[in-house]
């Protein structure tokens, strides 16, 4: 079985696919396997053939990345030009290694305090 696509879109992934077909109504059998940052996933396993489009969930390689990857599109997709890459805290912070930093708060939001009734 082939990959066909991913939910959210993540442009630098690479899929390592090892998954086979299995019996019919065996259901999903497959599993991603990837290390955190790395953008490189194995698929193993298998999923039960003649059902057409199946769906396996994974783990995303970086979150922040491709929440910050998602909003970019979202904004420039409303007309708001960026001009920038999308990135995170971790990869300025690798990138600047002690130069001022880049980042600037554009929100930031504080919560009641939280009761914890059993805790009192």
């Amino acid at each position: 079985p082939q990959v066909m696509h991913t939910y959210p879109e993540m442009p630098n992934i690479l899929f390592i696919n090892e998954v086979k077909s299995g019996a019919r109504n065996s259901g999903d059998q497959c599993y991603v396997y990837g290390a955190p940052y790395h953008y490189t996933r194995f698929l193993r396993g298998t999923i039960p053939a003649g059902e057409g489009a199946f769906i396996v969930k994974g783990s995303i390689p970086d979150p922040a990345y491709t929440t910050a990857a998602l909003l970019m599109k979202a904004l420039e997709s409303n007309g708001v030009e960026t001009g920038k890459q999308a990135t995170t805290m971790m990869e300025i912070e690798r990138l600047e290694n002690g130069r001022q930093k880049m980042s600037n708060v554009l929100f930031e939001h504080q919560s009641l305090p939280l009761i914890c009734d059993p805790c009192q």
